[in-house]
């Protein structure tokens, strides 16, 4: 295959082969189409079957492209390419430009059929070099983008894909990424709470002492008692004990049973190694890139979600604003709680931006706006002046505190200033101060 695709054993190689084989198995991509694909058609024995043509090659055009859209024609769903290229040039070669590769329509109605994955062969023989990108939104449109990168995959949604015998997985970015500004286990719990299990909830952590010694014990009580069990941090496990495989094993075995039953399993015994409760469920939490974190055999049956944090700013200050919104509040005015989310949603959506934004990425989270928040409840009832002691603890103590570079220090401490300053009665609003007003006018309407 092309050193331009995806590398092998990555998520998105093995998530590319998953969307062709959902056409493969559909009767939507043929063998010579796949072969094409992983080939093209530059091979000296196919330029022997080039037929003649009187059709002159465009400037615009390389040589080997034009021999292979020549035996492109050889299929009719590609028949007449050649001409079309030549008649209609200025509206092919912007189509090769732009970003979205097989997203968007072909340029002209000649091939207005072609299916999503014969646009993929067009651009695999004319932008070798844009492979990989292909390769990604051919996926993205077979089998959607990250599951739970929209915010609207909310708790409930998570809840009612679980199940008692299919753990859930969240993989959360791997090493060197910046990690999601809201933690997995803060929606776990927001779960527990709307389904009153806030006090049969486990929580093992690992990475810290005597987590593996108390992970058998607790695994075969929650899944007798109906309780929840979170295993976090999975990614630092070195291995999983044979034991505790063995259990997990006979979980998905039971549910496999249950499956291929004409009717559903009810084994009564509570002391069964095979019962398990209708309550319980198993959440695995734990890094992308760490490949046996969680056991293979469970994988398959899994429900497995993506957790990362939104690129959009717009889903980014709403999924901020309902969690400022949510926490208890008592003497802070809803316009300053609403500012600090534009600030905590602000500094996350600059770090997509990378090194061209700032120095270095931070991992800020949820839970440094609960504390900003937390501290700005305070700050409005023990202080004479708060909008000002409110701007230097956020941008100099609790955003801008473990920065070291000056430039990002001095940054945080402008973005802070023109998120958290009072708006002028007198002067229009303009930049971050407009925004926040009109968030503050929406959430008081």
């Amino acid at each position: 295959m092309s050193s331009y695709l995806c590398p092998k054993d990555t998520p998105e190689f093995f998530s590319f082969l998953a969307a062709i084989a959902q056409l493969r198995m559909t009767g939507q991509v043929t063998d010579i189409e796949w072969i094409i694909f992983l080939q093209g058609l530059k091979d000296s024995k196919v330029k022997q079957m080039l037929p003649p043509t009187c059709i002159l090659k465009p400037s615009w055009v390389n040589l080997d492209t034009w021999n292979e859209c020549s035996l492109l024609e050889i299929l009719p769903v590609f028949g007449n390419l050649r001409s079309s290229l030549v008649n209609q040039a200025f509206q092919w070669q912007e189509y090769f430009k732009v970003s979205s590769t097989v997203i968007g329509p072909v340029p002209c109605a000649s091939h207005s059929h072609l299916s999503l994955f014969q646009k993929a062969i067009l651009w695999r023989i004319f932008r070798p070099d844009k492979l990989y990108q292909v390769a990604c939104d051919l996926t993205t449109c077979l089998l959607g983008g990250c599951f739970a990168e929209d915010y609207r995959l909310d708790t409930k949604t998570v809840f009612s894909l679980s199940h008692s015998n299919v753990p859930v997985v969240y993989l959360m970015p791997g090493t060197g990424s910046v990690g999601p500004s809201t933690h997995p286990l803060y929606y776990i719990e927001q779960m527990a709470k709307e389904n009153m299990k806030e006090g049969s909830m486990k929580v093992i952590s690992f990475g810290t002492p005597d987590s593996k010694t108390e992970l058998l014990d607790s695994l075969i009580t929650c899944k007798r008692e109906g309780h929840w069990l979170v295993l976090n941090n999975c990614h630092l496990l070195d291995d999983w004990p044979d034991i505790i495989i063995n259990q997990l094993i006979k979980l998905m075995d039971c549910h496999r049973e249950a499956e291929g039953s004409i009717s559903p399993v009810k084994n009564e015994d509570s002391q069964s190694e095979c019962f398990v409760h209708l309550d319980f469920r198993l959440w695995f939490i734990t890094t992308k890139d760490a490949e046996k974190s969680v056991p293979g055999y469970l994988m398959p049956q899994a429900l497995s979600l993506l957790w990362e944090t939104p690129q959009e700013l717009k889903l980014i200050l709403e999924r901020s604003c309902n969690q400022a919104m949510a926490q208890p509040r008592s003497k802070t005015p809803v316009e300053r709680i609403i500012a600090l989310a534009l600030l905590h949603s602000v500094l996350l959506h600059r770090q997509n931006y990378g090194n061209i934004a700032q120095t270095e990425l931070y991992q800020w989270s949820q839970a440094d706006l609960f504390f900003a928040l937390n501290v700005q409840e305070k700050v409005w009832c023990f202080c004479q002046d708060p909008e000002d002691v409110m701007q230097f603890l956020a941008g100099s103590v609790i955003y801008g505190g473990h920065i070291l570079d000056p430039a990002d220090a001095a940054t945080v401490r402008s973005v802070t200033q023109s998120c958290l300053k009072v708006h002028s009665t007198l002067l229009p609003t303009q930049g971050l101060e407009k925004l926040s007003s009109v968030l503050t006018d929406r959430s008081l309407s």
